[in-house]
């Protein structure tokens, strides 16, 4: 959760910091100040209250949640290499995502699609369940 104002009070402070240091929450806050230089130039600045790194480690090791995190893309990426299916993985989200909505799962890099007026999972790519030999694995 990303709270965006001009200006956080330090009552706001202290319990946004709680919660992300000592329960985890993956929670933050971002301050946005807008301002035009006298030639006319014009800029936007944000802060945040925590560096965005810690407070996704915060949740990833504090976080009362037992579920482990969706793999990063990265991630993803270096399994697909491991397993020897990168340039085939590669090609095939390239072409997916200009087709369809992607996201992570704990396993995989899934596209979704609107079906009957609903979100629904088209594809998904597993690279830790990929092979040189056999190719990526996918489901459908």
């Amino acid at each position: 959760m990303l709270i965006v104002g001009s200006d956080i009070d330090a009552s706001f402070e202290r319990i946004i910091k709680y919660l992300s240091d000592t329960h985890g929450v993956n929670i933050n806050a971002a301050t946005v100040q807008y301002f035009r230089e006298p030639e006319g130039a014009e800029h936007v600045s944000r802060v945040f209250l925590i560096e965005p790194a810690q407070v996704e480690l915060s949740s990833r090791t504090k976080g009362a949640s037992k579920r482990r995190p969706n793999l990063t893309f990265e991630e993803l990426l270096a399994l697909a290499e491991s397993n020897g299916v990168l340039p085939l993985f590669q090609h095939g989200v390239s072409e997916l995502e200009g087709l369809l909505v992607s996201g992570r799962t704990l396993s995989s890099i899934v596209f979704s699609g609107s079906i009957d007026d609903s979100r629904k999972v088209v594809f998904s790519l597993i690279p830790a369940e990929s092979s040189a030999s056999d190719g990526p694995r996918c489901h459908l």
